[in-house]
């Protein structure tokens, strides 16, 4: 085994001596949070789904009333104007990762789509998932056992402070 190192080190035989995450879920989120981040990704997926049906080719109007409920409109206004594939694009987006996190996968961005919807996902979990522990459990959320401090890693409170 080589002992010089060059750039296309962790990509050869030197991988061994650097610290590369693998992907495992585990690395990146508790099971508690990837449980809710996955379930906001379904339900976004499944209601960008409905706002593809629902708009289809038609250009999103934002000063209509009922576009304000929708998921197309966290969409940055430059995408009013797309179309039904490109909608339905952004709901597999959704769909994709949320079946990383279904998986047990880290929910890696894989496009320029997917990294807006894991965004979109992380603001909005919260929101969506307001709910009771057995609705959650219901949904696959994985609760951990003892109080609400468990559900947390160490440093939660500090990055709600930042």
């Amino acid at each position: 085994m080589s002992t010089q190192l060059d750039p296309f080190g962790v990509l050869t035989e030197e991988a061994e001596f650097f610290d590369v995450p693998n992907g495992d879920l585990d690395e990146y989120l508790p099971p508690f949070a990837a449980g809710l981040l996955m379930v906001a990704g379904r339900a976004l997926a499944q209601l960008t789904y409905w706002d593809a049906d629902r708009w289809a080719d038609r250009t999103l109007d934002r000063a209509d009333a009922t576009t304000r409920g929708t998921v197309l409109a966290l969409m940055p206004p430059e995408c009013d104007s797309q179309d039904r594939a490109f909608r339905m694009r952004a709901a597999r987006a959704f769909w994709d990762l949320a079946e990383d996190l279904a998986s047990g996968r880290a929910p890696l961005p894989r496009c320029a789509a997917e990294t807006w919807a894991l965004e979109v996902m992380l603001q909005q979990a919260p929101k969506m998932c307001a709910a009771l522990d057995a609705e959650l459990r219901a949904w696959g959320v994985a609760i951990p056992d003892g109080d609400a401090d468990s559900y947390y890693g160490q440093d939660f409170e500090e990055q709600l402070a930042s």
